[in-house]
């Protein structure tokens, strides 16, 4: 995960999680010390491609994955911030009807899931 932007904007800032009024960062420094931004959102979205583009517009800051964002970075549509510092992991789950008795197929995919997933920039085992 990164933490870009285009244009802060304090009018509107964009991204992270809900925390009552306020969006809650969690950082990590190159140094091992903890840190939480606090961000006043006027806009939230759950969308990866939304955020995305409000932050290509100007419209304030986002946390978007590293494989998202690298083509808008490599190019300057966005820019990293705080890049010696990380993001906490975000859980990913899959989510099926049961979980016992998996047939074959589900099992498959959801290795194959995993397996990917690991193989991504930033990725927590």
């Amino acid at each position: 995960m990164v933490l870009v932007v285009r244009i802060l904007d304090a009018a509107a800032k964009v991204g992270g999680t809900r925390d009552g009024s306020a969006l809650r960062i969690a950082l990590t420094g190159p140094d091992g010390e903890q840190e939480q931004l606090r961000v006043e959102a006027r806009v939230t979205s759950n969308n990866q491609l939304t955020l995305q583009q409000m932050c290509i517009a100007g419209l304030g800051i986002a946390m978007l994955t590293a494989p998202d964002a690298q083509d808008d970075l490599a190019h300057g549509r966005l820019v990293a911030l705080l890049p010696t510092w990380r993001l906490a992991p975000i859980p990913v789950w899959a989510v099926t009807p049961q979980r016992s008795n998996q047939p074959a197929k589900v099992r498959h995919a959801i290795g194959a899931l995993e397996a990917h997933l690991k193989t991504l920039p930033g990725c927590v085992p």
